[in-house]
């Protein structure tokens, strides 16, 4: 499921990585491949939510909340993000927390 990158929060979170805000400068490119990378997790992350927990919940479209139901698959599903050494994983997760896509959040009891 295609999610929006055209946000506030995380064009500012680009920036902030280029200018070096909270640690050494990064290169616009480098920037960008962090960015593609956290896109691509953060969509196989909603879909994998999607098949085996609960549709409509996550994403853009999602109601951003839990329902009361079980969820589809037999347990709870995983994901690994994985790379090498000095690859841009700490971007790509600060950039993909950042994304502007709604959230589940538990029901109010």
């Amino acid at each position: 499921m295609p999610i929006r990158t055209d946000g506030p929060v995380l064009r500012a979170t680009r920036q902030n990585l280029i200018d070096g805000l909270r640690n050494r400068p990064m290169a616009p490119a480098a920037v960008e491949a962090a960015e593609r990378q956290a896109v691509g997790f953060t969509e196989k992350l909603i879909d994998k939510y999607a098949a085996a927990v609960a549709v409509g919940e996550v994403g853009p479209d999602g109601s951003a909340s839990a329902s009361d139901e079980p969820i589809l698959a037999n347990r709870a599903p995983t994901m690994l993000m994985y790379g090498r050494v000095q690859s841009g994983k700490p971007p790509c997760f600060a950039a993909r927390i950042r994304f502007r896509f709604k959230a589940v959040r538990p029901r109010p009891t």
